[in-house]
């Protein structure tokens, strides 16, 4: 087994899973689930202590049991892989706030257009 990481390592933003009931399923590599399910809290979500119809997301880690991931369709909760709910919610900025960022700039890249249109036009 892979040595833990402390999560002083993992810099998550406090709000980034607000609201959220979460459970931790399957290994996670290089944390303990204590470990794991901190850095979820550091981020603002609540750890539940098992599968139920309170949970809004599952975190999924290397080999979920067969049964457990049954469970969580059936219940139709939302899962997401360790790594990639990692990257979204890290402090340094996430994949859905650098697409948002994307968004305002394509908003201000058609409003620089429009702003450098309208001297040409009176200009002639």
């Amino acid at each position: 087994m892979a040595p833990k990481k402390d999560t002083a390592a993992i810099s998550v933003r406090s709000d980034a899973l607000a609201g959220e009931k979460c459970i931790v399923t399957g290994e996670i590599a290089g944390q303990s689930r204590k470990s794991a399910e901190q850095v979820l809290i550091n981020a603002g979500a609540t750890i539940e202590k098992s599968l139920n119809k309170k949970v809004t997301l599952v975190v999924l880690g290397e080999d979920a049991g067969p049964k457990k991931l049954e469970k969580i369709e059936e219940l139709g909760v939302e899962t997401k892989e360790w790594d990639q709910l990692i990257e979204e919610i890290k402090s340094e900025g996430g994949a859905a706030p650098a697409h948002d960022d994307d968004d305002d700039d394509d908003d201000d890249a058609a409003n620089d257009d429009e702003d450098v249109e309208e001297p040409e036009e009176v200009r002639r």
